[in-house]
């Protein structure tokens, strides 16, 4: 079964990549009539793998695959996760770049949940996490701030709602290695949860897996 995807978040993991994105429905290849579905995730593997970088070459010219761009890959089976009900095993292999469309703001307006998980932590306690039927939140938030901790990791801080929300991690490779502390002001961001409860902290952790700065452009879907 073949899936079109318009990614939204291409998030660093193990050095690879975690794609995550809305899934495109498409009838008799009429692109003026596409239907946007719900957020998915590729995954390699039946543990939650992620996509090899080389398998995101679109061409020796072209670079790799990012954030926006629209690909069609091969579905083997759908799996869950813990709480990452949304993972689609696929083969890596048939990954093809089949064009890029930028959102507009609307379109991400819409698509705006109005909860963080339950709580504004950057985490969930056991009994909190085995609530959860889904594992992505697209948000609105304020007074973006991305800043590196004592241990040298990158965290985000953040007003949702008016309430401030501290030291979420975050795994958007574009705002890896800048002038920290970066402030990003007001942003949409696609929050994800892990696929599992640690038992070292009988947690499981929220991360930022995209930054959409206000005031993104748009331009039309459509295939090639």
């Amino acid at each position: 079964m073949k899936k079109l995807v318009w990614i939204m978040a291409k998030s660093a993991k193990h050095s690879a990549s975690c794609i995550a994105g809305f899934e495109l429905l498409v009838t008799n290849n009429d692109w003026s009539k596409v239907e946007v579905g719900n957020l998915i995730r590729l995954v390699s593997t039946n543990d939650g793998g992620s996509v090899p970088e080389i398998n995101l070459l679109k061409g020796s010219r072209w670079g790799f695959m990012e954030s926006y761009d629209i690909i069609e890959c091969d579905v083997i089976k759908g799996t869950t996760i813990g709480a990452q009900s949304e993972n689609f095993i696929i083969n890596t292999a048939t990954i093809k770049w089949i064009n890029r469309a930028i959102p507009t703001e609307q379109f991400i307006c819409d698509k705006v949940s109005n909860d963080l998980f339950i709580n504004n932590n950057n985490r969930l306690n056991r009994i909190e996490y085995s609530t959860l039927e889904n594992s992505f939140r697209l948000v609105k938030v304020n007074n973006l701030t991305i800043v590196k901790n004592d241990y040298n990791k990158v965290k985000c801080n953040f007003d949702f709602e008016g309430r401030p929300c501290y030291g979420f991690a975050m795994t958007d490779p574009l705002y890896y290695g800048l002038a920290y502390p970066y402030r990003a002001g007001s942003a949409y961001i696609i929050i994800s949860t892990s696929s599992e409860v640690y038992d070292q902290t009988g947690c499981a952790y929220k991360f930022v897996a995209k930054i959409i700065p206000e005031g993104v452009y748009s331009r039309n879907i459509k295939g090639q």
